[in-house]
């Protein structure tokens, strides 16, 4: 690793952002590019509305108006009357419009092309039977540049964890009720879709999360992103090799591929969770998707957005449905630590939560190889 934040990251971190932009903002996210550059999106201070642009590796910024992206043909008319939700720079964008009775439709618009297989994901996941229990979006219209689907009801946990933490701890308030009955539906929901016929859809296997997790790697030691020594990524990403390719992978299951917080939601039916966002929908091993909510409920606490005692009881309903699927505890805790090293990555990029990433992944290389088995809360906290 170098020890110095890039050129291109270092901008990220100035006023030269909101200079380009012509008003105040607030760089979010930062995704990593071709050639050492950036893009990244940005909230404006007085409007609130999503900005995004990109940095080339010299530290050269290029910005947009709202709503435009020289890559995103559809953007520009799709934006018209709608809220811009997501804008990854030439990229995706996501947008949602509300309709006159009330009812909100959400638009993705991706490159010239690209729109047909994300098409074809969303078409599988709307074939997932009824026994699933799970609500689904549906898909109302498409062309090569966008797709528009459906609102699922309900809230998602990531709000709903928020909520719950943002009340006294012990009151028994009416989030914190609603965030443990949402995660006592999950064992008995999650099997079903796992379990769910597949259809014709790409095996992301063990050596596949390997080389995620050493690109991220590769794009922090790139960037300076992590202020780590160098041998630190090396060390993590050798550890997460030995972990998920030292074990016999298991049988693949329909996978999400990046199941979190922010895509299940409870309250879309009675007796059911909703479930959003099938762009990566694919066959893996069950434990990839419980392995990838576990490290993100772990560090949803180390945010701060989620209270302890509801971190442990949303971790205890992830192990029951793994247990549910029989998922080996080692095939688990390989997937968890492969995620909890991408998500130190991927939130090193964030100018907000660069330092807790920096923490994140200190207490992770400090873990590592320690605990065999089903590690709990307690074993990170």
């Amino acid at each position: 690793m170098t020890g110095r934040i890039s050129s291109a990251l270092a901008v990220l971190h100035g006023p030269a952002v909101p200079r380009a932009m012509g008003t105040g903002v607030t760089v979010r996210k930062v995704w990593p590019g071709a050639n050492g550059s950036l893009t990244f999106e940005a909230r404006e201070t007085d409007t609130g509305r999503i900005r995004a642009g990109s940095v080339s590796g010299d530290g050269c910024i290029r910005a947009t108006p709202y709503g435009c992206d020289p890559a995103l043909e559809s953007l520009r008319d799709a934006a018209r009357g709608s809220q811009l939700l997501i804008h990854r720079y030439g990229r995706r964008a996501v947008l949602r419009h509300v309709h006159p009775d009330g009812q909100s439709t959400f638009t993705k618009v991706v490159r010239q092309g690209k729109a047909p297989a994300l098409a074809r994901t969303h078409s599988l996941a709307e074939k997932l039977p009824e026994t699933t229990g799970i609500t689904v979006p549906r898909l109302l219209r498409q062309d090569s540049g966008s797709i528009t689907l459906s609102a699922v009801p309900g809230t998602d946990l990531h709000r709903l964890g928020r909520a719950a933490a943002a009340d006294m701890p012990g009151t028994g308030s009416a989030a914190q009720a609603g965030w443990e009955a949402a995660w006592r539906l999950f064992p008995g929901t999650w099997p079903h879709f796992a379990e769910a016929p597949r259809g014709a859809l790409p095996f992301h296997t063990a050596e596949d999360e390997c080389r995620t997790v050493a690109q991220w790697a590769g794009h922090a030691d790139a960037h300076g992103a992590l202020q780590a020594a160098g041998t630190s990524l090396g060390d993590a990403v050798e550890r997460v090799n030995l972990m998920l390719l030292a074990t016999p992978a298991q049988a693949p299951v329909l996978c999400h591929r990046d199941l979190h917080d922010k895509q299940i939601l409870v309250g879309s039916r009675e007796g059911g969770l909703g479930l959003i966002d099938f762009d990566t929908l694919s066959t893996a091993e069950p434990a990839l998707d419980l392995g990838n909510l576990l490290a993100h409920v772990e560090f949803r606490y180390w945010q701060g957005l989620l209270l302890r005692a509801a971190a442990t009881h949303a971790e205890g309903r992830i192990l029951e449905a793994a247990d549910s699927l029989c998922v080996d505890p080692a095939r688990l805790q390989a997937y968890r630590v492969a995620a909890a090293v991408r998500i130190a990555c991927v939130y090193a990029f964030r100018p907000p939560y660069r330092p807790l990433a920096h923490d994140w992944f200190a207490h992770i290389l400090g873990r590592l190889g320690q605990r065999g088995g089903h590690s709990r809360l307690a074993d990170f906290a």
